[in-house]
């Protein structure tokens, strides 16, 4: 299995009540939790592979 690490900025909005329930494997708020999350990765790797300044973000339903 691959090794891996990310630390830096990371940001997260969905539509469930502030501290996202979905976080600790509980239902949604609403039925169904939508939002986006992203981070700017300041330090990481993947494995060999720096990841440093990588930044990524998702949009899920």
């Amino acid at each position: 299995m691959a090794e891996w690490r990310m630390s830096g900025t990371y940001f997260k909005s969905c539509n469930c009540n502030p501290g996202c329930p979905c976080d600790f494997m509980s239902p949604p708020t609403h039925h169904k939790c939508e939002g986006v999350l992203g981070m700017k990765v300041e330090q990481g790797h993947f494995d060999n592979v720096s990841l440093n300044d990588v930044k990524w973000a998702v949009a899920y339903h």
